[in-house]
């Protein structure tokens, strides 16, 4: 790049429109890419159409640009996107007149706030599977995935994405009583009698974070190298921050970040999560009995178990029936195909 290449990038990532820049470099390799070919002769066979030797350089350029842009996309949306999508439930669940169906609020409004987290969890799911794709197109000898099962594995994460983010808006949204009324508050504070109230949101930060924690150590113990130098060398700071960022991933789903077998670190993340997920829907059970109608509660413990049900479901279906290297899957040289 020339000084006013790397000027315009600087100018566009601090106007936070980085991801666009990347978008048209993936563009405008495509159509170098398309634009270096030439005719080869065959022989008997005729002449064919091949890439020149700098249209190879340019179509490997564009998968790496396509690969590392899906990674980014991928990691903004469980950043930025899916705690917005569970504050956006959060609020929700503040404004009860919605749910139980007060007079100020139509049924298209109630239909408009579903199908506004319909999209969210879509979007996110997608963003995985995206990147999922992409990893394999970049990998030499590795198979597309077929439209079958990009739907499956669009089922399967937006599933798991989708009972983890209803269970944790649930449990930060449990009120309180102090006296007479209810309160909402965000900070701990001293109730009546000289107790100290902590109020439910800190107490699902404090346990997200420990999950957090958790995760990146856990992560840290897999020995990745995502971060390694042009040498091989491990780069420890880059490392740990790298885990550190995907252990916050793997708050609201799991992906493989070492390509090595994988059935025993799924059995125990959709493990943690069943567990966590189903006391924080009971504890909102019992505590919210008043607030909300049982239909509405017995309707939302069951969807969330289900959507965790149809999320296993569909990995297992995944990983049996549509993976690419599905044939692979049951050889014990080829386990660490159960991979992203």
């Amino acid at each position: 790049m020339g000084t006013a290449q790397t000027i315009v990038r600087v100018l566009m990532h601090l106007l936070l429109l980085g991801p666009l820049i990347r978008y048209i470099d993936i563009l405008r390799y495509g159509i170098k890419m398309r634009r270096e070919v030439k005719e080869v002769e065959m022989g008997e066979s005729g002449a064919i159409l091949r890439r020149t030797p700098k249209g190879e350089v340019h179509a490997v350029l564009q998968m790496v640009i396509s690969r590392d842009t899906s990674m980014l996309d991928m990691m903004h949306s469980f950043l930025q996107d899916a705690p917005q999508l569970m504050f956006q439930i959060y609020i929700l669940y503040r404004s009860p007149e919605i749910i139980t169906g007060s007079s100020s609020f139509t049924t298209t409004t109630i239909a408009v706030q579903i199908w506004k987290i319909f999209l969210g969890v879509t979007a996110i799911s997608w963003s995985l599977v995206s990147y999922q794709d992409e990893l394999r197109r970049s990998v030499p000898g590795k198979d597309k995935l077929t439209c079958g099962a990009t739907i499956v594995c669009l089922i399967w994460r937006a599933a798991m994405i989708a009972s983890r983010v209803l269970a944790i808006a649930s449990f930060a949204s449990i009120y309180q009583e102090e006296g007479d009324s209810s309160t909402l508050f965000a900070l701990p504070r001293r109730n009546y009698d000289g107790h100290i109230t902590v109020s439910f949101p800190i107490v699902t930060a404090v346990v997200l974070a420990v999950h957090w924690l958790l995760m990146t150590a856990w992560i840290h113990a897999q020995g990745t190298n995502f971060c390694a130098a042009d040498d091989g060398r491990r780069r420890s700071f880059l490392e740990f921050f790298y885990n550190f960022t995907m252990g916050f991933v793997h708050i609201f789903c799991y992906i493989n970040v070492k390509d090595t077998p994988s059935r025993r670190r799924m059995l125990f993340f959709y493990t943690i999560t069943l567990i966590e997920n189903t006391a924080m829907i009971t504890v909102w059970y019992i505590i919210e009995e008043v607030t909300y109608d049982e239909w509405f509660q017995v309707i939302m413990i069951f969807t969330i178990e289900v959507l965790w049900v149809l999320g296993i479901c569909s990995l297992i279906g995944y990983y049996a029936f549509l993976h690419p290297d599905r044939a692979n899957l049951g050889t014990h040289v080829n386990q660490a195909s159960w991979r992203q």
